[in-house]
């Protein structure tokens, strides 16, 4: 029987203080100055309230990063060998906003409900 390759060790993200005027601008440049490193949710909670009492809607904004902006940010529930709680930005690149793809009403297109005619 092959033996299994244990999980490549990933880089670790560090917390620096973050000057941004938004919880999510401070997650997402968080996350940018850790491209390819594993962040914890401590550590994002740590950016998010920057000395402060932990915001109750970090992970809404890590969702928005994802959703709104078009990063993908990796976690445990994507198959990805992270754990539970952990993160991962692999790199800077946005998919583009559902707004601006093709077929949305903004587009002139049906969007996601066709109308019946």
């Amino acid at each position: 029987m092959p033996e299994s390759t244990p999980a490549p060790k990933r880089a670790r993200a560090v917390v620096r203080k973050y000057n941004q005027g938004s919880i999510k601008q401070r997650i997402e440049t968080f996350f940018l100055d850790n491209l390819g490193k594993v962040a914890t949710r401590d550590q994002i909670i740590e950016v998010a309230s920057q000395g402060g009492e932990e915001p109750e809607n970090w992970h809404q904004r890590v969702s928005e990063l994802r959703t709104d902006d078009g990063y993908t940010i990796l976690s445990q529930r994507d198959g990805y060998e992270l754990k539970v709680g952990e993160y991962l930005m692999v790199d800077s690149a946005k998919r583009p906003k559902a707004s601006k793809q093709a077929g949305s009403p903004d587009e002139g297109g049906l969007g996601r409900c066709a109308q019946k005619g």
